[in-house]
């Protein structure tokens, strides 16, 4: 089974993961409705693509050198998100990588969208 990149976005109603695997984008779950207690359970289901690394983006917050989201009106307050990615997939040494909301979608714009190759780019959200 090939490694895949795996994209988790806490947005304000809804939690959406997407697979990244041989230059292949799969939504492989919606779930509304989540929350801290419910995570776990979600996270660990992705043991089956046997990710090689794991980004995070979510709203509000964020201690980047420690992993955590320090204030999230969905999560609450100083959330080890990287540390429950990581021991929900039994996986210590995977690669979390957590980012804003807001930052991750202005640079999924530059790299893959309206600022894909241009000179100049600005991204208001």
């Amino acid at each position: 089974m090939s490694k895949a990149k795996i994209g988790i976005d806490f947005g304000g109603s809804n939690l959406k993961i997407a697979r990244f695997n041989d230059d292949q984008l799969d939504v492989i779950r919606m779930t509304p409705g989540y929350s801290l207690k419910t995570l776990p359970t979600i996270l660990t289901d992705l043991r089956q693509f046997n990710p090689e690394a794991i980004g995070v983006s979510c709203p509000g917050d964020i201690d980047y050198q420690k992993g955590s989201i320090t204030k999230s009106l969905r999560l609450g307050t100083d959330i080890p998100i990287s540390e429950i990615v990581r021991q929900s997939l039994n996986k210590n040494d995977l690669p979390v990588y957590l980012l804003n909301d807001a930052q991750a979608a202005g640079l999924a714009e530059l790299h893959l969208g309206a600022g894909n190759e241009k000179d100049d780019f600005l991204f208001i959200n």
